[in-house]
Protein backbone atom coordinates (compact mmCIF):
# COMPACT_ATOMS: atom_id res chain seq x y z
CA UNK A 1 0.00 0.00 0.00
CA UNK A 2 1.44 3.46 -0.65
CA UNK A 3 1.85 5.85 1.48
CA UNK A 4 1.44 8.41 -1.02
CA UNK A 5 -1.43 11.08 -0.89
CA UNK A 6 -3.69 10.19 -4.36
CA UNK A 7 -3.81 13.11 -6.32
CA UNK A 8 -6.99 13.24 -8.41
CA UNK A 9 -10.39 11.44 -7.48
CA UNK A 10 -10.98 8.29 -9.15
CA UNK A 11 -14.50 7.92 -8.77
CA UNK A 12 -16.56 7.71 -12.09
CA UNK A 13 -18.89 10.62 -11.42
CA UNK A 14 -16.47 12.71 -10.39
CA UNK A 15 -13.68 13.22 -12.92
CA UNK A 16 -11.61 16.11 -12.73
CA UNK A 17 -11.38 18.15 -15.85
CA UNK A 18 -14.16 20.25 -18.21
CA UNK A 19 -17.39 20.28 -16.76
CA UNK A 20 -20.70 22.19 -17.63
CA UNK A 21 -24.03 23.18 -16.81
CA UNK A 22 -26.67 25.34 -15.66
CA UNK A 23 -28.36 27.17 -12.61
CA UNK A 24 -32.22 28.67 -12.46
CA UNK A 25 -33.64 31.27 -10.05
CA UNK A 26 -36.82 29.34 -9.52
CA UNK A 27 -37.80 25.68 -9.65
CA UNK A 28 -39.19 23.59 -12.21
CA UNK A 29 -39.30 22.35 -15.63
CA UNK A 30 -40.25 25.84 -17.20
CA UNK A 31 -37.33 27.65 -15.48
CA UNK A 32 -34.46 29.43 -17.48
CA UNK A 33 -31.11 27.91 -17.59
CA UNK A 34 -28.39 30.28 -17.22
CA UNK A 35 -25.51 27.63 -18.57
CA UNK A 36 -22.13 27.69 -17.18
CA UNK A 37 -18.53 26.27 -18.26
CA UNK A 38 -15.65 25.44 -16.34
CA UNK A 39 -13.14 22.94 -15.04
CA UNK A 40 -12.94 21.21 -11.83
CA UNK A 41 -10.72 19.18 -9.64
CA UNK A 42 -11.32 16.41 -7.36
CA UNK A 43 -8.70 15.55 -4.71
CA UNK A 44 -9.64 13.16 -1.47
CA UNK A 45 -12.21 15.05 -0.73
CA UNK A 46 -12.20 18.86 -1.82
CA UNK A 47 -13.07 20.48 -4.83
CA UNK A 48 -11.69 23.65 -6.74
CA UNK A 49 -12.18 25.04 -9.98
CA UNK A 50 -12.90 27.79 -12.00
CA UNK A 51 -14.95 28.86 -15.07
CA UNK A 52 -17.37 31.59 -16.51
CA UNK A 53 -21.30 32.35 -16.35
CA UNK A 54 -23.31 35.00 -17.42
CA UNK A 55 -23.10 37.11 -13.60
CA UNK A 56 -19.12 36.42 -14.68
CA UNK A 57 -15.35 34.60 -13.81
CA UNK A 58 -15.86 32.61 -10.48
CA UNK A 59 -13.58 30.17 -8.34
CA UNK A 60 -15.09 27.05 -7.02
CA UNK A 61 -14.26 25.52 -3.45
CA UNK A 62 -15.73 22.79 -1.66
CA UNK A 63 -16.02 19.11 -0.31
CA UNK A 64 -17.52 16.53 -1.18
CA UNK A 65 -18.40 12.87 0.53
CA UNK A 66 -18.74 9.47 -1.23
CA UNK A 67 -20.52 8.30 1.41
CA UNK A 68 -23.14 10.42 1.26
CA UNK A 69 -22.77 11.18 -2.25
CA UNK A 70 -22.99 15.10 -1.47
CA UNK A 71 -21.28 17.98 -2.01
CA UNK A 72 -20.69 21.43 -0.99
CA UNK A 73 -19.08 23.69 -2.62
CA UNK A 74 -18.83 27.73 -3.07
CA UNK A 75 -18.99 29.97 -6.14
CA UNK A 76 -17.07 32.90 -5.52
CA UNK A 77 -16.84 35.79 -8.13
CA UNK A 78 -15.33 39.11 -7.48
CA UNK A 79 -18.37 40.55 -5.97
CA UNK A 80 -20.41 37.99 -3.86
CA UNK A 81 -20.63 34.13 -3.23
CA UNK A 82 -23.06 31.65 -3.72
CA UNK A 83 -23.59 28.42 -1.84
CA UNK A 84 -24.06 25.64 -3.51
CA UNK A 85 -25.92 21.78 -1.83
CA UNK A 86 -26.03 18.79 -3.88
CA UNK A 87 -25.84 15.31 -4.52
CA UNK A 88 -23.50 13.36 -6.66
CA UNK A 89 -25.09 10.75 -9.09
CA UNK A 90 -24.50 9.26 -12.51
CA UNK A 91 -25.82 12.68 -14.07
CA UNK A 92 -23.60 14.59 -12.44
CA UNK A 93 -23.86 17.24 -9.62
CA UNK A 94 -27.43 18.65 -8.93
CA UNK A 95 -29.04 20.25 -6.06
CA UNK A 96 -29.81 24.05 -4.86
CA UNK A 97 -28.17 27.25 -4.21
CA UNK A 98 -28.64 29.97 -2.29
CA UNK A 99 -27.18 33.77 -1.69
CA UNK A 100 -28.83 35.42 1.06
CA UNK A 101 -32.66 35.33 0.14
CA UNK A 102 -32.00 34.21 -3.08
CA UNK A 103 -32.27 30.79 -3.80
CA UNK A 104 -32.69 28.24 -7.33
CA UNK A 105 -31.65 24.85 -8.58
CA UNK A 106 -28.42 23.83 -10.81
CA UNK A 107 -27.22 20.73 -12.40
CA UNK A 108 -23.62 20.45 -13.44
CA UNK A 109 -22.11 17.32 -15.41
CA UNK A 110 -18.19 16.39 -16.62
CA UNK A 111 -17.58 16.75 -20.73
CA UNK A 112 -17.95 13.18 -21.69
CA UNK A 113 -14.83 14.17 -24.12
CA UNK A 114 -12.78 15.05 -21.21
CA UNK A 115 -12.79 11.52 -19.30
CA UNK A 116 -9.36 9.51 -18.92
CA UNK A 117 -8.75 7.13 -20.72
CA UNK A 118 -8.62 4.93 -17.52
CA UNK A 119 -12.10 5.74 -16.44
CA UNK A 120 -13.53 5.00 -20.22
CA UNK A 121 -11.52 1.32 -19.95
CA UNK A 122 -13.20 1.04 -16.23
CA UNK A 123 -16.34 2.06 -17.73
CA UNK A 124 -16.32 -0.43 -20.56
CA UNK A 125 -14.79 -3.49 -18.55
CA UNK A 126 -18.05 -2.83 -16.10
CA UNK A 127 -20.34 -3.22 -18.79
CA UNK A 128 -18.38 -6.05 -20.54
CA UNK A 129 -18.83 -8.22 -16.68
CA UNK A 130 -22.63 -7.09 -16.09
CA UNK A 131 -23.10 -8.54 -19.77
CA UNK A 132 -21.44 -11.53 -19.22
CA UNK A 133 -23.42 -12.12 -15.62
CA UNK A 134 -26.29 -11.42 -18.17
CA UNK A 135 -25.42 -14.20 -20.28
CA UNK A 136 -24.56 -16.71 -16.98
CA UNK A 137 -27.81 -15.79 -15.41
CA UNK A 138 -29.35 -16.41 -19.18
CA UNK A 139 -27.96 -19.70 -19.38
CA UNK A 140 -28.68 -21.28 -16.22
CA UNK A 141 -32.40 -20.20 -16.38
CA UNK A 142 -32.26 -21.94 -19.63
CA UNK A 143 -30.58 -25.32 -18.31
CA UNK A 144 -33.25 -24.93 -15.25
CA UNK A 145 -36.02 -24.33 -17.59
CA UNK A 146 -36.91 -21.27 -16.33
CA UNK A 147 -38.37 -19.04 -19.03
CA UNK A 148 -38.34 -15.60 -17.64
CA UNK A 149 -36.63 -12.95 -18.12
CA UNK A 150 -37.64 -11.37 -14.90
CA UNK A 151 -34.52 -11.37 -12.32
CA UNK A 152 -31.75 -10.98 -15.15
CA UNK A 153 -31.06 -7.28 -14.57
CA UNK A 154 -32.02 -7.32 -10.81
CA UNK A 155 -29.34 -8.93 -9.16
CA UNK A 156 -25.72 -7.55 -11.79
CA UNK A 157 -23.30 -6.61 -9.65
CA UNK A 158 -23.15 -2.86 -9.90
Amino acid sequence: MSLLKQTTETHPHLPSGKWEGFYTYQYGPDSAKHNMRFHLTFNDGDITGRGADDVGQFTWKGIYNLEGMTATITKTYPTHEVNYQGWIDENGIWGNWNIHAFKGGFHIWPKESFQTKEQKEEMLAQEKRREAYRKSLRGLKKYIGDKSESGIDDDIPQ
